[in-house]
């Protein structure tokens, strides 16, 4: 499948052999939600419910300690035919962390979270990582759009503009399962989901391509 890249430089993709970014889909209408962070006390049931209503469905990038935490919720997002991913145990930042202590952090999640998609917490991951994680069986998962719904000095009009603005059919987009995002994320998941299905798009999990 042809690769789009939205928030990083298309040369990314090239260091990254074999990491998804997104889905060339000119025939279909389908968009890939993705949640970090969770499950959450605060925001998974959310989700899941307004998912619910519009019979989607979305890929759920969960943190081991909050698997930990949250086991029945992490079960829900299952049970309610969902995908999941792994986002490390403790949310490490790649660039900044050795390798064997980012492949041990990454692995203990697995524990938990079974599941060979990955996604590396802020997108930081160093080649040689997404090398070592490869050879495990993992695929790398990155984005074509994130929402920035973690930020909330950024005005919420200005964050759905956007988005109607980029978002294509087959692109992955990233939310966030977690008390920081959910203030925002009450405002912009409700338009997004309304927006998208009015215009016939349907929402699916990441496919495997193994």
């Amino acid at each position: 499948m042809k690769i789009r890249v939205y928030n990083y430089p298309k040369w990314l993709t090239v260091l990254y052999p074999g990491s998804i970014w997104g889905f060339f889909r000119p025939k279909r209408k389908v968009l890939y939600l993705t949640f970090d962070d969770g499950p959450s006390v605060v925001a998974t049931n959310y989700i899941l419910n307004l998912l619910e209503q519009y019979s989607a469905k979305a890929t759920f990038f969960c943190l081991g300690e909050q698997v930990v935490k949250e086991p029945s919720l992490y079960q829900k997002i299952l049970a309610m035919g969902h995908g999941i991913g792994n986002h490390s145990m403790t949310h490490p930042r790649g660039w900044l962390t050795d390798n064997i202590t980012f492949l041990k952090d990454v692995e203990k999640a697995s524990q938990y979270i079974h599941s060979k998609f990955f996604r590396p917490p802020y997108g930081s991951l160093k080649f040689s990582q997404h090398t070592a994680l490869k050879e495990l069986g993992y695929t790398t998962v990155f984005w074509s759009y994130v929402t920035y719904d973690f930020e909330k000095d950024i005005p919420i009009h200005k964050i759905i503009r956007k988005m109607k603005q980029k978002v294509r059919s087959g692109d992955i987009i990233v939310f966030h399962d977690s008390e920081k995002a959910f203030p925002q994320l009450q405002l912009l998941l409700p338009e997004t989901l309304a927006y998208y299905s009015k215009k016939g798009f349907v929402f699916e999990i990441i496919p495997n391509q193994k």
